[in-house]
């Protein structure tokens, strides 16, 4: 009998949250691990929850935040994120962009972080978003440029260019959007994320401003 696949893998120590995943994970037939947040992921799971807390342990392309208040929602989305994965569509995504020396980018789609990376340039930002377009097959993207000291005129019009080779290749709209990043160092101290994941999750926040 062959053993169901586990996609998903469970990384918190609250266990309210942790016992509220379990049940509902169970209840959808959907496969999963258990982890502590700092241990390694295996390259099968394609998805991890965990609390915005302890989200900075973990190493992953994909991670879902969870609360106790949005555990029905967040297990549906991961299941239609797991499908989507497998060569289904997705309506929008999310891209934040956090300018500087090193660029902070992030990739979320329906409250899920897809993908969270740090960039030494533009053309490495370019180039991971182009791949990330042309695997999930998006309906639109919306980027959001966080306006922070950093950003300059010659940024601007470059992220403003790759919208139009975007549509060129794919036939897909860019929307750019700069949006204000107040706030987010005052978040990223509060939640006492490490320095050299500082870009990262700041990109998180820029993507989900509204």
């Amino acid at each position: 009998m062959e053993k169901a696949k586990k996609e998903v893998a469970v990384a918190t120590l609250n266990s309210k949250i942790y016992f509220g995943l379990v049940e509902r994970l169970k209840r959808k037939n959907i496969g999963f691990i258990s982890k502590k947040p700092w241990e390694p992921i295996p390259l099968g799971v394609k998805i991890v929850f965990t609390t915005k807390d302890e989200a900075s342990n973990i190493k992953h392309h994909t991670i879902v935040f969870c609360e106790e208040g949005n555990l029905d929602r967040v297990v549906e989305e991961a299941s239609a994120i797991i499908q989507g994965l497998d060569g289904k569509s997705f309506d929008e995504l999310l891209v934040g962009i956090d300018p500087g020396k090193t660029i902070g980018l992030a990739v979320v789609s329906r409250g899920v972080v897809l993908n969270s990376s740090t960039k030494h340039s533009l053309k490495d930002v370019f180039q991971t978003l182009e791949q990330t377009i042309q695997s999930l097959k998006p309906k639109r993207v919306l980027v959001k440029v966080g306006t922070g000291g950093c950003l300059n005129q010659e940024f601007k019009e470059k992220v403003e260019d790759f919208a139009g080779f975007v549509w060129e290749k794919f036939k897909v709209p860019l929307k750019v959007l700069f949006v204000d990043e107040k706030n987010t160092t005052t978040i990223v101290k509060r939640r006492k994320i490490k320095k050299r994941e500082k870009d990262m999750f700041s990109a998180v926040e820029i993507a989900l401003r509204g």
